[in-house]
């Protein structure tokens, strides 16, 4: 729960992380310094994202959101005002 935190609080700042679970703790416990009785648990890399991104986060064309929902004979169709 502490890393789920941690995450968010770094993803406010606009940082970024992933989780590494190392399975073999031993060939990475020499690179960080770790003293023997220490158990590695989890490895968390932080860094800012790049700045070009392959493709938009969001599509810009909002009928890709348009859509029919039908539930029990009810049609209900969604319209294209702005969210939020």
């Amino acid at each position: 729960m502490g890393i789920a935190y941690l995450l968010l609080s770094l993803a406010e700042d606009g940082l970024q992380s992933c989780t590494l679970v190392p399975p073999d703790t031993s060939a990475v416990r020499p690179l960080l310094g770790l003293p023997e009785g220490w158990e590695l648990a989890v490895l968390l890399p932080v860094g800012y994202p790049p700045r070009t991104f392959p493709q938009p986060a969001h599509p810009t064309d909002p009928s890709v959101f348009l859509h029919v929902d039908r539930f029990q004979g009810f049609a209900l169709p969604t319209t294209d005002e702005p969210m939020g």
